[in-house]
């Protein structure tokens, strides 16, 4: 082997000794690293850190006054409750009255009554602002609706009873209300509105929305659902 060849020989010799001592020196480095480093969340952990817990909407309480009475209260909380949108001005609405069952009703002059549905038991009249639908679970729908229930109905509940039954299922929460001199009941929960046993004239009423879903509808549904009820008054037999 001559002199030049010798020399290579010992010069990639030693170049390959360097190479495995720097891989065994930064292999070791790696893994001291490796076993100080603190435990990080994985990705799935840091998503559920992040994930917002969820609460029950706690059931909401009538304000109490000494001076007045539950029923008076409560007629009090329905039109102050829907803030400045309750507001309105009922001077120019329209009224409907209804001969055969001894009611009449009040509704905003934007307003029609789109449907009238009655059968054996129960009747129903539907009011929604001209040229408007509402979205609901079940498509479109009217905004406020009032149903008419005979006792003579076998699957008749007074007013009372629907509630509390309602109760078991849904999170509702309910105000007594004095309607033209009649008990009533305003709940919410399972839609909105009012019931009342008209014993005189022989069936419960109500007047609903079950459109009360947004922010936008609280706004103009709920305070004219409000004022209807309030304006709710019964012809003498």
């Amino acid at each position: 082997m001559t002199p030049t060849a010798k020399r290579t020989l010992t010069i990639l010799i030693l170049t390959l000794l360097l190479a495995t001592g720097v891989w065994f020196f930064v292999h070791d480095r790696t893994e001291q690293s490796v076993q100080n480093a603190t435990p990080q969340d994985t990705p799935q952990q840091e998503i559920a850190q992040h994930i917002p817990s969820k609460k029950l909407p706690s059931a909401q309480t009538a304000p109490q006054n000494n001076t007045t009475t539950p029923a008076q209260q409560a007629t009090t909380d329905t039109n102050q409750d829907a803030s400045a949108g309750s507001e309105i001005d009922t001077s120019t609405w329209q009224e409907y009255c209804n001969e055969e069952y001894g009611f009449c009703v009040r509704y905003p002059r934007g307003w029609e009554m789109r449907s009238q549905n009655s059968d054996t038991y129960t009747a129903t009249w539907e009011f929604s602002e001209k040229g408007v639908w509402y979205e609901s679970e079940g498509g479109k729908e009217n905004a406020i609706r009032i149903i008419v229930d005979s006792v003579s109905n076998p699957h008749h509940m007074t007013a009372e009873a629907a509630v509390t039954r309602w109760k078991k299922y849904y999170a509702i929460t309910m105000q007594p209300l004095i309607i033209d001199n009649h008990n009533a009941i305003y709940y919410r929960g399972y839609g909105e509105g009012m019931l009342l046993d008209n014993t005189a004239h022989g069936y419960t009423i109500s007047i609903t929305s079950s459109v009360i879903n947004t922010p936008e509808a609280e706004k103009h549904i709920r305070p004219v659902l409000q004022k209807m009820i309030n304006s709710l008054h019964f012809m003498e037999n």
